[in-house]
């Protein structure tokens, strides 16, 4: 039993989050970077199991299920957040003109 595409290519990302924070940031860069993947891969992983919930949530009612692509697409908006980030700071950081303000 393999891993499927979806998680495959979402588990390397969030493996080379948390390289790239222990290299940068240390143990501070990489406790962040597992939070952050652990999050993400939960919505990605188990969408469709997220999605049919309903109960209570610190003390509200969820009454209704949510479609389980929806909140896998939300994971992998969470997920990618970061890339994207990183490429606007690259493409218009600090101190460049044309900078959106």
């Amino acid at each position: 039993m393999g891993l499927r595409a979806d998680r495959l290519i979402s588990l390397v990302i969030a493996v080379t989050y948390c390289v790239v924070g222990a290299v940068t940031a240390g143990g501070y860069g990489l406790f962040y970077a597992v939070l952050w993947g652990a999050f993400a891969l939960s919505l990605i992983w188990f969408g469709d199991e997220l999605g049919e919930y309903t109960g209570l949530m610190r003390g509200h009612a969820i009454t209704a299920t949510s479609p389980g692509s929806l909140v896998k697409l939300f994971g992998w908006l969470f997920l990618l957040g970061p890339l994207f980030y990183v490429l606007y700071l690259g493409l218009w950081g600090a101190g460049r003109s044309g900078h959106p303000s």
